[in-house]
């Protein structure tokens, strides 16, 4: 079996191009030792939505009535202790990229479901034909 370059290249562009625009739920863990003073802690990603936010200070959840967030800038209402642990744990758009797919990766998810004894050359699709993708059973 042939397997057009141009096809094998033209699908893994596609899949490419709606990749770099995909969206994924990741869940984020920010980590912060309190001074005692300090009421802000800046998060590292900006939460999908402010109300899914938890607070945990040494352990214990905090209500939502004790702290506050403007974006990624989350706000307590007063400073833990000196040397408590606190957690904020949320939710946040993360890329498909983030998650390690790139051209090689794609390259050999397309190759898996080519015939072991394929070959991949360049041929010039005939004129007038419309293009078809025979190894992925379409």
């Amino acid at each position: 079996m042939v397997v057009e370059r141009a096809e094998f290249e033209a699908l893994r562009d596609f899949l490419l191009a709606h990749m770099q625009d995909a969206k994924a739920h990741r869940t984020q863990r920010d980590t912060f030792t309190a001074d005692g003073v300090r009421r802000h802690y800046p998060l590292t990603q900006m939460p999908i939505e402010s109300g899914l936010v938890q607070w945990h200070e040494g352990g214990t959840l905090q209500a939502a009535t004790n702290y506050t967030l403007y974006g990624r800038d989350l706000y307590v209402t007063r400073a833990p202790e000196n040397g408590v642990i606190c957690e904020a744990i949320y939710e946040y758009d993360a890329s498909v990229e983030s998650f390690g797919f790139d051209v090689s990766s794609i390259d050999e998810f397309l190759m898996a479901d080519i015939d072991d004894d394929a070959e991949l050359e360049a041929v010039s699709p005939n004129a007038g034909q419309a293009a078809t993708l025979p190894w992925v059973g379409i």
